[in-house]
This record gives C-alpha cells, sequence and structure tokens, in this order.
C-alpha cells in the first residue's frame, strides 16, 4: 500500500481515488454514502468542502437524521416537504456550490438541542440522481448518538444502493480502549457480531471482525462500491503508531478495504494520512 503524510499529496491522492470527474464527464452523479461512527458529519462537511473546490456541484443529504446545518460554507439549504418528488434544478454557476437537502425539519427535544433535519427517501434520491441535478452526492447514512464506534442494528445503515464510494468511520479514541456500553452504539449488537466483552480491549481482531463481517461496518454496501475506512479523532489516539501499523495490517488482510485514511477534521491539516491498495492504484492508471 501507499502511505503519505504530506497534506497537499494527501489531497492529490484523495481527489485520484474518489475520482469525481470520470463521473462528471459520463453525466453520472458520484455518489458516497458514509455510515459508521466518530466523525460522519465533519467528513460530509469537508467532502463537501473538498469537491467544491475542485468546481463540483454537490449536495450534502441524509437517509437517517442529521442536524439541521449552521455552516458558512453551505451556499443553498433546501427543504423538500411537501413535495419531496419535485424536480431540482441544475445549479447554474460558473463555480462550484453546495446543496444542503432535506425532508422536513424535525422538533427539538430539548430547548439546548440543536435542530434535526429529516432524510430523504431512496425513491427521492435516486430520482436526484438520475436527474444530474448535482456532480457529487453525499449522504450520511447511518446514526450513532454521538459515539466513537457502533455496529449497526437490523434496519441500518440506509446505504443508497447506487454509491459508488462507501465510507466507514471509527474514532480513534476507541481503537485500544476498553470497550463497554457507555462508549459503543448499539453495545449489544455489537458484541455478538464482534465477540467482544465488557472490558475487552477493542484490538486487531475485534475490528477485523467489525469492518469485514457482512453484517458489519459495510453492511448493505453494493459490492461495486469503493469501501473505505476512515480512522477519525487522529489526535485522540493514545498510540498514534500503532494505530497506523494496524491501519496497515488491516488493509493488508481485508480484500474488500480499498483505503484507509487517518483524519482529525478540527485542524487545518484534516488528513493524517493516506493508506491505498497497490493493487487498486495499479488499476486506476491501466
Amino acid at each position: 500500500m501507499q502511505i503519505n503524510n504530506s497534506n497537499k499529496t494527501n489531497e492529490q491522492l484523495i481527489s485520484h481515488l474518489l475520482n469525481a470527474q470520470e463521473s462528471v464527464n459520463n453525466k453520472k452523479t458520484l455518489t458516497i454514502s458514509i455510515v459508521g461512527a466518530g466523525g460522519k458529519t465533519h467528513l460530509s462537511y469537508w467532502l463537501a468542502q473538498f469537491f467544491k473546490q475542485l468546481g463540483h456541484y454537490v449536495c450534502l443529504t441524509t437517509t437517517t437524521k442529521m442536524y439541521y446545518p449552521d455552516q458558512p460554507f453551505i451556499d443553498h439549504l433546501v427543504e423538500l416537504e411537501p413535495i419531496e418528488n419535485r424536480a431540482i434544478d441544475r445549479p447554474m454557476t460558473n463555480t462550484g456550490s453546495i446543496t444542503f437537502l432535506y425532508k422536513s425539519k424535525l422538533p427539538s427535544q430539548t430547548n439546548n438541542e440543536p435542530p434535526k433535519v429529516k432524510g430523504l427517501s431512496e425513491p427521492a434520491l435516486n430520482s436526484i440522481i438520475d436527474s444530474f441535478a448535482f456532480d457529487v452526492m453525499i449522504v450520511e447514512a447511518d446514526g450513532a448518538k454521538n459515539q466513537p464506534i457502533k455496529a449497526p442494528a437490523g434496519y441500518e445503515p440506509c446505504i443508497v444502493k447506487t454509491s459508488q464510494i462507501v465510507i466507514g468511520v471509527t474514532g480513534a479514541e476507541a481503537i485500544f480502549s476498553k470497550a463497554n456500553s457507555e462508549n459503543i452504539h448499539r453495545w449489544a449488537e455489537f458484541s455478538a457480531l464482534t465477540g467482544c466483552l465488557p472490558e475487552m480491549e477493542i484490538d486487531h481482531t475485534i475490528l477485523k471482525r467489525l469492518l469485514n463481517d457482512p453484517q458489519g461496518m459495510f453492511k448493505n454496501a453494493p459490492d461495486q462500491a469503493l469501501k473505505i475506512w476512515v480512522i477519525n479523532k487522529y489526535d485522540l489516539s493514545n498510540n498514534q503508531m500503532a494505530l497506523l501499523e494496524l491501519a496497515n495490517t488491516l488493509l493488508t488482510e481485508l480484500p474488500l478495504l480499498n483505503s484507509v485514511l487517518l483524519t482529525q477534521f478540527n485542524t487545518q491539516t484534516a488528513i493524517k494520512n493516506v493508506l491505498i491498495n497497490n493493487f487498486l492504484i495499479n488499476k486506476k492508471h491501466d
């Protein structure tokens, strides 16, 4: 695999890996579904800005629930209710833009909680994707209750079936930590899936089961989709060298993984390391 820690090189590798321009040239919407725990929304925002800077028209949305964004870099906020299947026009600008698309706002549960939105149904999303209204569709397709790691419930995740890329996220602070129901979302499912018991270390064996099991991290991901594991909050890792070694080992051992990214979205240099399967690099150059 190829490993880099230069920010400029990392962004070039990510552009090469995600390759939105190829889809745009074929008048297809590049659809990315994001699942897991530990920073999906921050990753969604970073990707949206990344593609916007490349001049693409980006749609940011969800198939579940998501906090209503309060971000200056979002150019358009569009609520589809009550006409969810209405036509969405392609932006008429010469530069990239970001549209946040949602079905409706949900009432806050408490006075201190920011409002959430209800996501789009798959038929509505497919209609927008098929219309080529956007170059890139970024879909948050999973919930995690602000925990750093999870296993999916029976009805999760809600991945768009036409996704060309599925990104699974894990918070670095969970890795090598002691497992318990307080820091793992859907503990019963996680324990049953991985064999993890309370106070066991979340190590290579447990993560390998989570990533590789058909009911694990990439459950419901299309077979042909590129699968990327993002280990976020790199700064919270208690052993960064061991974390990088673990990521490298799992990328080697798991054929389903095409790439692993180590990230920290609260800094200017958000992408700390990029690991890419050498076969994938060679295939893209064929």
